[in-house]
This record gives C-alpha cells, sequence and structure tokens, in this order.
C-alpha cells in the first residue's frame, strides 16, 4: 500500500496536477498513457509469463457442509471488507475525508472555506493508487499475476463503480497508401466521436460499440443475403444510429467519468454478446468477408480505392461535422458542454440536442466500421469492439489534435497512427514491449505538452507577436503606402 500510495502521490502532483485546468478527457487519456508504459515497462523487466506465489495456507480450505470455501479467497474477501470499512470511515468521520468529499462536490466552494483542492487530489488520487495496490496483493495467493492483469480487474472496477454510483517500390507506395488510408479512417472516426464528445463534452468510451455493430452488419448482409456493402453501409449507419439510442436512454442520466464508464462497459457487453453467438458471428473465429472481386462490392484491386473511398468518407464526414458546428443545434452542444443547468434555463432541450448528436455521431461511426470490414476483409469482436484498439485511439486522435475541432482529427490521426506504425516496426520480437512504452511515453509527453490539442498550439502561434524583420516589413510597407 505505501509504496503504490507514494507513487500515486508522484503522479498526481507531477503528471496529473498539470493538466486539472484543461477538459476532463485529457485527464482520462492520460493516465490511458501511463497505463501503457506501466504495463510495457513490467513486460520488460519481469516478462510477461503467468506468475503465481505459494504460501503456506494457499491450498487449504474451510468447510461448511457441502460448500467448500477457498482460505486464500476468505482471507481476501475479509481484508478488502476491512479495507473498505476503513476508507468509508476516514471520508466520512475525519475531517480531511470531508475536505475531500467537498472538493470533489464542489472545488471553488471548497477553496472559499479554506480547503487546498490540489492537496485533496493528489492525497485521494494516492489512497485511491494505494488501495488498488494492496488489493492486488490480497489477491495474489489465490491468482496467477502478469503485466496486463490490470485490464480484466480494471472492467469489473468500472462496472462496480457504475452500477454502484459511479515495405520494393510498388510494395513502398501500397504500405504508404496503407497508412494514409488508416490516417484517414481514424481521423473520420474521429471527426465522428467529436460531434458528440467533443462539441457536448459527452466523454465516450464506448464508440466501437458503434465501430463493431457497423462492421458486422454490412458483412453478414453481405454473406447471406449477396447485399452490396455499398448499401449495407447505408443499413450498418442506421443500425448504429438505432444501437444509440438504446445506449442513450440509460446513460445521458449519467455525467463526466459515469458517462465515460456507462458506455464502456456497453461496449463490453456487445463484445461479449458477440463472442457467445457463434452460430452468426463465428465467435472468436471470426467472419471472413466474402471475396467478390467487383467494385460493386466494394472490393478494389490495389491500395488506391481504398485510399479514394476513405477519403471521400473522411470528407462527408467533416462535412457533417461541420454543418453540425455552425447550426443550431452546435450551438445548443457547446452551450450543454458548458452548463446543463444554464443551458435548459436560456430554453435548450439538453436530452434532445444530445440525442441527435449520439445518433448522428453513432450513424457516422457505423458506416467507418464497413468501411474497415471492406478494408481488411476479416473482423472479429475482439478486434472491432477492442476498448484499446477501438475506442481509446478514437478518442486519443480527437483529443490530441484538438476536442471539438473539425480539422483536430486529421493533425492527430496524422501523428498517432504514424507513430503507433513507426514503433510497432522498430520494436519487434522480444523489444515488443518497448514498442509499447515509447508510444506511451510521447503520447503523455504530448498531452502534457498541448493538453487543449495540437490545434490550440497553431492557433496561439497566431497571435504572438511580430519579430524583429517582420516589424521592419511593416514599418517599410508603411512608408510605402
Amino acid at each position: 500500500f505505501v509504496v503504490v500510495f507514494l507513487f500515486g502521490a508522484f503522479v498526481q502532483r507531477f503528471l496529473i496536477q498539470r493538466v486539472l485546468n484543461a477538459p476532463l478527457v485529457a485527464q482520462i487519456f492520460l493516465t490511458v498513457a501511463l497505463a501503457m508504459v506501466m504495463v510495457s515497462a513490467a513486460q520488460l523487466l519481469v516478462g510477461a509469463d503467468f506468475r503465481s506465489a505459494t504460501t503456506s495456507y494457499t491450498s487449504m480450505a474451510v468447510h461448511a457442509g457441502p460448500f467448500r470455501f477457498s482460505l486464500p479467497q476468505i482471507l481476501a474477501f475479509c481484508g478488502s471488507a476491512v479495507m473498505a470499512l476503513l476508507l468509508w470511515i476516514f471520508l466520512e468521520r475525519t475531517d480531511v475525508g470531508r475536505a475531500i468529499r467537498a472538493t470533489a462536490q464542489n472545488r471553488t466552494a471548497a477553496t472559499l472555506v479554506g480547503i487546498n483542492p490540489y492537496r485533496m487530489y493528489i492525497l485521494a488520487f494516492a489512497i485511491g493508487t494505494g488501495l488498488s495496490g494492496a488489493a492486488g496483493a490480497v489477491i495474489l495467493p489465490y491468482s496467477y499475476v502478469f503485466p496486463t492483469i490490470g485490464h480484466d480487474w480494471a472492467l469489473i472496477m468500472f462496472t462496480v463503480v457504475v452500477l454502484g454510483g459511479l515495405g520494393s517500390v510498388p510494395g513502398a507506395r501500397g504500405y504508404y497508401l496503407r497508412m494514409a488510408t488508416l490516417v484517414l479512417m481514424f481521423a473520420g472516426l474521429g471527426g465522428a466521436w467529436n460531434i458528440l464528445s467533443g462539441f457536448a463534452n459527452q466523454v465516450s468510451l464506448g464508440h466501437a460499440a458503434f465501430f463493431g455493430v457497423g462492421a458486422y452488419t454490412s458483412t453478414l448482409l453481405l454473406k447471406f443475403t449477396g447485399l452490396s456493402p455499398w448499401l449495407g453501409m447505408l443499413v450498418a449507419g442506421g443500425a448504429a444510429g438505432l444501437l444509440s439510442l438504446v445506449v442513450a436512454v440509460p446513460t445521458f442520466r449519467l455525467r463526466g467519468h459515469y458517462f465515460a464508464l456507462g458506455t464502456l462497459a456497453f461496449a463490453e457487453i456487445l463484445r461479449v454478446l458477440f463472442l457467445y453467438f457463434k452460430g452468426i458471428t463465428e465467435g472468436p473465429i471470426g467472419l471472413t468477408v466474402p471475396f467478390r472481386d467487383s467494385i460493386w462490392f466494394f472490393q478494389f484491386s490495389g491500395s488506391l480505392g481504398y485510399y479514394l473511398t476513405a477519403l471521400a468518407l473522411l470528407c462527408l464526414t467533416f462535412f457533417a461535422a461541420h454543418r453540425v458546428k455552425v447550426s443550431r443545434l452546435g450551438y445548443e452542444l457547446r452551450a450543454l458542454s458548458s452548463s446543463h443547468e444554464a443551458a435548459e434555463v436560456v430554453g435548450v432541450d439538453t436530452y434532445r440536442a444530445k440525442l441527435w448528436a449520439a445518433i448522428l455521431s453513432a450513424g457516422f461511426t457505423g458506416c467507418w466500421g464497413t468501411f474497415y470490414a471492406q478494408y481488411t476483409y476479416f473482423i472479429d469482436p475482439d478486434t472491432v469492439f477492442g476498448v484499446w484498439t477501438i475506442s481509446v485511439k478514437i478518442a486519443m486522435v480527437a483529443i490530441l489534435g484538438g476536442l471539438g475541432t473539425i480539422w483536430g482529427p486529421l493533425v492527430g490521426s496524422a501523428i498517432l497512427i504514424p507513430l503507433d506504425e513507426w514503433t510497432s516496426a522498430v520494436f519487434i520480437g522480444d523489444l515488443a514491449a518497448v514498442s509499447r512504452l515509447i508510444y506511451g511515453c510521447l503520447l503523455i509527453a504530448l498531452i502534457l505538452w498541448q493538453p487543449r490539442g495540437l490545434l490550440s498550439w497553431f492557433s496561439r502561434l497566431e497571435g504572438l507577436p511580430p519579430t524583429g524583420k517582420m516589424r521592419k516589413a511593416c514599418r517599410k510597407m508603411e512608408r510605402i503606402a
């Protein structure tokens, strides 16, 4: 507990605290990038093998009639209960605990009554990480451990929080076209994500749900009915839009972290369902797109056709995002992103505005899912519904480029996707973990440098005072005039 507590305090003080005044998504994805760095470092130091710890009581059990209870699990339950009780007492019965709760409810009000909110943030984050470390030690006697074990447990913890209240030249050309196509695809996905999460500040970590549904809808229609994927794309976009209505009903009652975690849980539910119904989806084996060798069936002989299609779809996505931004809906979304209550006071139907944003965002994401299926010729639930491979990367692209901007996702994708490809290509084999380590470190550096996105840096450059040469040129032009 103590070691992880101190590490958590360090992270909050020197990393997260630097982006506290930035949008919430910058804080969330800074921790995501940090998790990538820690997992990669663990793989480099101890390897990716499963490990276990044997104690004198590992095989011991307690019998109660026909039931058998493992002693390590009993001790883990009791230890967790004690930690939960002590945490409750601390938060409810101590002055420091009350100060933490007050800061969480209203930082400005807490500051006015003499509470240092930044110290409370450090303490709260340190306690949370310390308890997570203690929980890892508690399960060690009866569970295998490995560097990525936190992914599985994180999903469980998120659920509990939500439910409980919270390369030849032709070859090189093909390679670069493939890279450019991926850049365009994720830029389009980031633009679609921006409609909901950028304009309305409804941070979604579940857009993989709409992406996966779009990919499977068009592929299944092609497989069972022979419907052209061009038409299947329209059906996929409509299906994803309708699905967003299902997501909206329970999740639009949530805000901030809770909404993000709610969408994350929904994407995970769909991934499990598509793994389970093997009769239709082929489960973990995945689906291979039927080969038709025809443009009508969205299949091209080379990479150029897919690149041009991605470019056209990107233009359509960005055009839609621009129209939304300058429309009444866009103004309503930006108003509620600042304050739901204030927007409702001036007559904005916040629920309707968010609903339309969700439908448009999900619809375009579903269309991109169809493009991905036709481009790769293969889909499986773990890929198209992946939190890390799809949802997080979509959000990262938009955040890195500039949240709530039209061109931000293209800037972010032009940096993030080649960076990911480069680190994966350079560090292979036993050095594969180095790829994720460097990738995560670079993401942390970029987010800390420009937490509001790279476009904000360019916009600030426009306001810089003119240099000496510029001043001389201006004076010369004035004399000529």
